[in-house]
């Protein structure tokens, strides 16, 4: 009787998150990974600018803007393989992730949360001592708290945000 039970509990419960929309599942998956970090914040790479004329370079987007607070702003010329132009999120914006991004925090197998503040740009990334560990799945929510451009290297120059969940 208590197998039945927990078969019937169990089929309902995947039932309900199987109807539930797409954004509630998304949302409380990236609840969910951020539950390691008592600061809920970290970086993610977006993209590339060309150096010389700050052209997006990196296809299609691995984001949407969902609010921007208002604020009205060019578009980024592209060059080859994505849309015409592309919108840079800002500080404050809601984007929503179209695919997984890996987490980073300078130094966070060494230091944990310490540097979570301070941008990839700074320094030049490892992926033995500055990764999380934490993907942030395909449709999370963030919020962008701060944006950050590299230096030019190779012609190029990449786009950080720092986000947190809504």
């Amino acid at each position: 009787m208590k197998s039945r039970i927990g078969i019937l509990l169990c089929a309902t419960v995947l039932t309900c998150v199987a109807v539930m929309p797409a954004e509630a599942q998304s949302a409380r998956v990236s609840e969910d990974v951020w539950k390691g970090l008592r600061y809920k914040t970290g970086w993610i790479w977006i993209g590339i600018l060309t150096a010389d004329t700050g052209k997006w370079a990196a296809g299609v987007p691995g984001f949407e803007i969902l609010g921007n607070a208002g604020r009205a702003r060019k578009p980024v010329p592209s060059i080859g393989g994505g849309p015409a132009a592309v919108v840079l999120p800002k500080r404050g914006d809601r984007i929503r992730l179209i695919g997984a991004e890996v987490l980073w925090i300078l130094d966070f197998k060494i230091s944990g949360e310490k540097n979570r503040l301070v941008s990839p740009t700074t320094r030049r990334r490892s992926e033995t001592t500055d990764e999380t560990g934490i993907s942030l799945p395909a449709g999370s929510e963030l919020i962008v708290r701060d944006v950050r451009i590299e230096r030019p290297a190779g012609g190029l120059k990449g786009i950080w945000l720092r986000i947190s969940p809504p």
